[in-house]
């Protein structure tokens, strides 16, 4: 496959498909945009710092990077002070010294023009990210580009959105052969590395030994760059804080309603922790499989690989975040562009839900403060049938492989 191939799906063709394409990216930005403006009215009330929201732990940590006090990040109490949170919450900064070093520079920047440098940033990665799949960009490629998918991870201000452009990035620069620029970009990525395995698994099974190598010294150079600058000591203190993470959120799995891994949708569900856990483990190792099984044939088109990898990511973690939904937009890409998928018929209503993430929740709880379901309930099971709707042209792949007698 090459960055000039369209998309296959005819429904997707023609002026109709540009003017749903340029409708719906209008809709989302229009849609942050009014989100930017209740965050303005917000910080505009006398003595508001900070609003309620994810990205007060990311500025946080950058304003004490900036303070000179990199490890205080690590301090609950410290941290809570920055971004003037009084509530026994548990909002804690467990990420490796690269990302706090990319953060830096928001750290000068007081919260509103902070956020808006992260999400506008965001944006711009997704829409270079999606040109490279493009031959001849038209407006049906907004669609996927600022598909309402990604709009909980913008508003809450995580990066979710510049780890799924990231991959995008790295994957057409694999598929077009630029070795050192995909490894590059992997390297980077480690800054979320619970979402990186299945991707050195395909590398592993396609045998891109360079991109791997490159990965590894652009891993060394940007986290040993960033220890340079904060110490040693941040290593102790992250690894300890990672841990005590993943503990805390073990044990609250199944009231934290902000996660959407198929293991946290079953217990919610009322199944015992023991059991959902083996069937998330389960399901983590079919996710490895598809992956091995198509990155290591050479006769499947790159799009099918890129689909598979990107679905089977979100179903393969156990902890998975609302804002990871994100990827359900490239997801939707790569699904059409290798006829995964089709806008008509029976592949529709799983389109629509995949362009639209849980962001009617969203909405539905923001404009009317009512109460709504568990995102769990609704994304658990798209990214399940997205990665099941991918996966399911390897059964007629190893069918072809297998001898008849």
């Amino acid at each position: 496959m090459t960055a000039q191939d369209t998309l296959p799906a005819a429904p997707l063709s023609g002026r109709g498909a540009d003017r749903i394409g340029a409708i719906v990216a209008m809709l989302s930005l229009v849609l942050l945009w009014y989100w930017l403006t209740i965050v303005w009215h917000i910080l505009a009330m006398p003595g508001t710092q900070v609003v309620d929201m994810d990205f007060r732990v990311f500025w946080g940590a950058a304003r004490l990077a900036v303070m000179g006090e990199p490890l205080a990040a690590f301090d609950q109490v410290r941290l809570a002070e920055m971004h003037a949170d009084e509530r026994d919450v548990w909002l804690p900064w467990a990420y490796p010294p690269g990302l706090l070093l990319a953060f830096y520079p928001l750290g000068f920047m007081d919260f509103f023009p902070a956020l808006v440098t992260l999400i506008g940033a965001s944006l711009l990665a997704m829409l270079a990210a999606v040109r490279l799949y493009a031959g001849d960009f038209r407006p049906i490629w907004l669609c996927f580009a600022f598909a309402p998918a990604i709009l909980p991870a913008l508003v809450a201000g995580q990066v979710s959105v510049l780890w799924a452009a990231g991959l995008l990035a790295a994957l057409a620069a694999i598929r077009d052969g630029r070795v050192v620029l995909a490894g590059i970009v992997l390297g980077l990525l480690t800054f979320k590395p619970q979402l990186g395995p299945l991707v050195a698994l395909a590398c592993l099974a396609s045998g891109q030994w360079r991109v791997i190598g490159v990965a590894a010294v652009s891993t060394v150079v940007f986290h040993g760059l960033a220890t340079l600058v904060f110490g040693i000591g941040y290593w102790p203190a992250f690894l300890d804080m990672a841990g005590q993470h993943a503990d805390k959120m073990r044990a609250s799995i199944g009231e934290a309603e902000i996660m959407v891994s198929v293991y946290s949708t079953l217990i919610g569900l009322g199944m015992r922790e023991g059991l959902a856990l083996g069937l998330q483990f389960g399901l983590s190792a079919l996710a490895a499989l598809a992956v091995w099984i198509a990155w290591s044939s050479r006769d499947m088109g790159f799009d099918a690989k890129a689909a598979i990898l990107v679905t089977a990511i979100p179903v393969a973690s156990p902890y998975l975040w609302y804002a990871e939904t994100a990827f359900l937009a490239p997801a939707l890409m790569l699904m059409l562009r290798a006829g995964m998928l089709s806008a008509r018929g029976p592949g529709l209503p799983l389109v629509v839900v995949m362009a639209l993430g849980v962001t009617p929740l969203l909405l539905l709880q923001l404009l009317t403060q009512v109460e709504v379901p568990p995102r769990r309930l609704y994304a658990g099971p798209v990214l399940l049938a997205a990665f099941l709707v991918a996966a399911a042209p390897l059964i007629g792949h190893l069918r072809s492989r297998i001898p008849r007698t």
